[in-house]
């Protein structure tokens, strides 16, 4: 359904003649919401109101604007002027008006007042406001939208108060808004965004108040913040996006607090944010990212709390977090990444709570954390990924307790130990050791009972046991040792149970043997030995009853026999057998009694024995038993003919004898 929104008729006024018809205007300009997303928000989105409709921000009811034909003149009331100037005679508007026409702005001249939103669209040729010179109050928001000849607002120093937001967005002709001399208060946010010439905001001298946000973004000319020099107490939140020639944010000295969040983003030329100093109590959050040339946040640190989160991210000069000094607790992320001078996170030493996720990323000098050692708990993940010089996590030694996310130790080559994380109790998501290459034990992780999801540890060049596992009973998704060359026992898994998901043991080779796997009964999903060359037979498997999809024996050279009996009664897809060059006998599963999917003993140059298989009755796709060159042909005969049912079958490159072959 189409909208018609109330505008001035000038035609009515200057040509004395009725208005027939108006073009309808569909009203789609969204409203987009942006925020501080912490895995990967875009800053730099630009936020649009419906054009022309009185909405504030803290409320999602949209009223819509009077018609043409309901509305026009006969909507205003008529009045003597409050500016002393008689051409000020046609007193107040009443509702929201659209002026997107020369006639029409040209026909707005002697009101003094808007009740609604005052929209100026899409002027083709209008360079400034000089007609609108008898406004003094918008009882909604005021905006300028895409006017491409626009350089200023000169006409509006007698507009005082804008009870709504105030939003200068893709003019690209703007330079300033130093018409708005007298302007007071903004009731909502106040966004200056996408106009390319824009290079000062001399001329808002007399502006105290702003409601809502300040915004900058995408103004390429603007090299600081002075003309807000009158701005003072609390505003809803402070934004500066892509200012390509922005210095610093001199100018916003007198704000003391802000209410939403602080975010300063994608500055090139941004030097310090010494402006920021009267900054204090709680804000809503701190995010700083690609501001390449920024060396110090600056000033005193007065900020005690943050109910979002920190994000320090890609800041290449920065060296000093000393503002954030006081904050003891964060609602949401603690995210500091990519800042490859920052030697220390000192300025967060008296953090103590923190509601989300702490995240140490890519950061090439840090060497501890140990300035976080008053931080008790974490309700998210602990991310401590890619940092070449850390050595230690002994300052997370102070959270104790259960972790509300995961825990992800992920390549940080130089770290020794975790013994920082000894106080953790539980591990609400998955668990991550990967690929630290100095590590030689997780020990630190002693006091873990239970994982949430995936449970990982591989690729540790270093690592010689995984004792730190004795906790887990229960691995409810995957549990994964793989790749790790110097590991000989496992040990820490002795009271395991149960794998909810896949159970892999790959792919390290000095690893001794199975038989602290005792108490493993089931396995959710599948079951994969691979590449485990140390390891002589399955002692330590011969409790596993259950296997929901697949058990796999592949590729381990020192592998000779089964050694046991085995539990196994049934897997729901493959049972295999294949590629291990020293497998002599594979006698041990008399309690197999169905295969789902694929049943496949091959590739086994030295077995000689398939041995008895007394309960075996079932394979549901295709009985392989090939490429067993010293393999008597007749014992995997045998073993298919006692099968009641069998999808295919494939005997062949097996030892010929006088059951053929």
């Amino acid at each position: 359904m189409e909208h018609r929104l109330a505008r001035v008729g000038l035609t009515v006024v200057l040509l004395g003649t009725a208005f027939v018809g108006g073009c309808g205007r569909s009203n789609d300009y969204l409203f987009a919401r942006g925020g501080m997303e912490e895995d990967s928000g875009d800053s730099s989105t630009t936020e649009e109101p419906p054009l022309g409709t009185s909405t504030s921000t803290g409320d999602a009811t949209t009223v819509m604007p009077t018609t043409l034909t309901t509305g026009g003149f006969e909507s205003s009331s008529e009045g003597s002027s409050s500016t002393g100037d008689p051409a000020c005679d046609k007193g107040t508007w009443e509702g929201d008006l659209l002026l997107d026409t020369e006639d029409e702005v040209m026909g707005f001249e002697g009101y003094t007042e808007v009740t609604g939103t005052l929209t100026v669209y899409n002027l083709p040729e209008s360079t400034d406001m000089r007609t609108m010179h008898c406004l003094r109050t918008v009882g909604g928001s005021l905006e300028f939208r895409e006017n491409l000849s626009l350089q200023s607002v000169e006409g509006l120093e007698n507009l005082e108060t804008v009870g709504g937001y105030l939003y200068a967005l893709g003019n690209p002709e703007l330079r300033s808004l130093s018409g708005l001399s007298s302007l007071t208060s903004v009731g909502d946010f106040f966004f200056i965004e996408n106009n390319f010439q824009f290079t000062t905001l001399q001329g808002l001298d007399s502006l105290e108040t702003v409601v809502g946000r300040l915004r900058i973004a995408n103004a390429d000319n603007l090299v600081d913040l002075s003309g807000l020099e009158s701005l003072s107490g609390t505003i809803g939140g402070f934004q500066l996006v892509a200012n390509d020639n922005l210095m610093s944010a001199d100018g916003i000295e007198g704000v003391t607090g802000i209410s939403g969040e602080i975010i300063i983003t994608d500055n090139t030329s941004l030097l310090e944010l010494s402006a920021l100093s009267s900054v204090a109590g709680t804000i809503g959050g701190y995010h700083l990212a690609n501001n390449p040339s920024v060396t110090a946040l600056g000033g005193s640190p007065g900020i005690a709390a943050v109910t979002d989160g920190i994000r320090i991210e890609s800041m290449p000069q920065l060296t000093d977090l000393s503002p954030l000094a006081n904050v003891s607790s964060v609602g949401g992320n603690v995210w500091i990444t990519n800042c490859p001078s920052l030697t220390s996170v000192e300025g967060l030493q008296s953090v103590q709570t923190i509601g989300g996720n702490l995240v140490i990323n890519s950061m090439a000098a840090l060497t501890d954390v140990d300035p976080l050692s008053n931080v008790t708990s974490v309700g998210g993940f602990i991310v401590f990924e890619i940092n070449p010089a850390l050595v230690q996590l002994d300052g997370l030694s102070g959270i104790s307790g259960p972790i509300g996310g995961g825990l992800w130790i992920d390549q940080n080559p130089a770290l020794v130990d975790l013994d920082g994380l000894s106080g953790i109790t539980e591990v609400g998501d998955l668990l991550s050791v990967n690929a630290n290459g100095l590590l030689t034990d997780i020990d630190g992780l002693g006091n873990i009972n239970s994982v949430g999801f995936l449970l990982r540890v591989s690729y540790n060049d270093s690592l010689q046991d995984i004792d730190g596992l004795i906790g887990i009973t229960e691995a409810p998704d995957e549990l994964r040792i793989q790749g790790n060359p110097q590991l000989t026992n496992i040990a820490g898994l002795s009271n395991l149970t149960e794998v909810g998901d896949r159970f892999t043991i790959r792919d390290n080779p000095l690893l001794q043997s199975y038989g602290p796997l005792a108490n493993l009964g089931f396995v959710g999903e599948r079951v994969v030995l691979i590449n485990n060359d140390s390891i002589g037979n399955l002692q330590g498997l011969q409790n596993l009853f259950g296997v929901v999809s697949s058990f796999v024996v592949s590729d381990h050279d020192g592998l000779i026999d089964v050694g046991t009996t085995m539990a196994l009664q049934a897997t729901g897809e493959t049972f295999a057998l294949s590629n291990n060059p020293n497998l002599t006998s594979t006698d041990g599963f008399a309690n197999l009694a169905f295969v789902g999917g694929n049943f496949r003993i091959s590739n086994n140059p030295s077995l000689t024995v398939l041995g008895t298989w007394p309960t075996f009755d079932q394979v549901a796709m295709e009985f392989d038993v090939s490429d067993n060159p010293l393999l008597a042909t007749c014992q995997p005969t045998a073993l298919l003919g006692q099968l009641s049912m069998v999808g295919s079958s494939v005997i062949e490159n097996n030892l010929a004898d006088a059951c053929g072959g």
